[in-house]
C-alpha cells in the first residue's frame, strides 16, 4: 500500500515542478527532477501493475514539461558555442 501512494506522490510532485518550467531560475534545477519523478512513477507503476489513468497523465505531462527547459537549455548553449549556426 505504501508503494501505491509513493508512485501517485511522484507523479504530483512531477506534474507540479513540471509546471515550475515557467519561472526563469528554479527550471534548469526542477525540470530533471520532474523527469526523474515522472519516469519513477511510470516505472512503478508498470511494475505494480497498477496504472491509473490519472496518476499516469500527470506523470506523463510532468516528465514532458520537464524536458522543456533541458531541450531548450542544451540548444542555447549549442548556439551560443557556435556548434550551430543560426
Amino acid at each position: 500500500m505504501e508503494e501505491e501512494s509513493n508512485h501517485k506522490g511522484h507523479a504530483t510532485a512531477s506534474l507540479l515542478l513540471g509546471l515550475l518550467f515557467w519561472v526563469p531560475l528554479f527550471n534548469m534545477a526542477t525540470g530533471p527532477l520532474a523527469v526523474l519523478l515522472g519516469t519513477r512513477a511510470i516505472i512503478k507503476m508498470r511494475k505494480l501493475n497498477q496504472i491509473s489513468l490519472k496518476h499516469a497523465a500527470m506523470a506523463i505531462a510532468g516528465t514532458a514539461l520537464g524536458m522543456v527547459p533541458l531541450v531548450f537549455g542544451l540548444l542555447y548553449a549549442l548556439i551560443k558555442s557556435g556548434i550551430i549556426n543560426t
